[in-house]
Formats: C-alpha cells, structure tokens, sequence
C-alpha cells in the first residue's frame, strides 16, 4: 500500500460491530489503549520528547505530559490516533520480520533507498503521515510470507 492508497482503518468493537476511526465513540474506547502502547514503544525505541511529539503530529509538551499520566483520560483525534495506528503497524512488522533488532533498526542510519543514510524515525518525523504510509508499505511487503 502506497502512501497515496485511500486507507480506512476500522476495527471491531466488543459487540461485533464494525467500527472506524472517524467516529468520536470509536476513538473514545481506543483511545487509552493507543497511548499506553505509543508510551511502551517509546520507550523500547528509546525516544526522546521531542521525537514523539513530533511523531504524534507536533503536539504540544504538556499534552504529551498529561496523556502520560492520565491515558484514561484523553480522546485522541482522528490525526493523532492514525499516527499511532500507523506507528503500531510498524512496529509490528519491524518485529516480524526482524525479531527484537527492529528496534535498532528503526533508530539507526540506513542505506535503504528510502533513507539514503538517514535514521528511520527521523524520516518519519520529517515527512510525517506520507513518511509513515511509505516505511508501513515498505515494511509490509518485506513481511508477505513471513
């Protein structure tokens, strides 16, 4: 899938219903779930503030605060939880298809066309959702048949 691909992400709610994220009540139940684990993949990936501020569509530092303190709390917008959506995905595929070197890989310079020598998450911060869209394509082709 291209970054240009018409994407809709959905899921299943509890009571078999398709679901997706543009709706408030869909993103209200999901909402605590995706922090806590955009938090856990953080930290695996080592990330300072500022990278998951800017990860998470350049939010500001408190919210970034709050949103750890109180994952509860918060109903991500449609944006921000497509950016965590998308970040899970990679996270995901770097591990099926690496195992635990994922997360060095994803934090180190790399020669792949995509890069040229730059650091993943730095290419994801500078080109943002388009830049996430690409490395998840990327990634999933590398992983069919795995």
């Amino acid at each position: 899938m291209s970054a240009n691909d018409d994407f809709e992400l959905r899921v299943d709610d509890p009571k078999g219903r398709a679901g997706d994220l543009s709706n408030p009540e869909t993103r209200r139940t999901l909402s605590p779930v995706a922090i806590r684990s955009f938090f856990n993949i953080a930290r695996e990936w080592c990330l300072g503030e500022p990278q998951m501020s800017s990860l998470l569509g350049g939010i500001p530092l408190p919210i970034l605060h709050a949103w750890e303190l109180n994952p509860d709390e918060p109903v991500l917008e449609y944006g921000t939880i497509t950016r965590i959506s998308l970040i899970l995905a990679i996270y995901k595929a770097l591990h099926t298809y690496f195992g635990d070197a994922g997360d060095y890989w994803i934090t180190h310079p790399n020669d792949s066309p995509l890069f040229a020598g730059a650091i993943p998450i730095d290419y994801m911060m500078a080109t943002g959702l388009e830049g996430m869209y690409e490395l998840r394509g990327m990634l999933d082709g590398w992983t069919v048949g795995q």
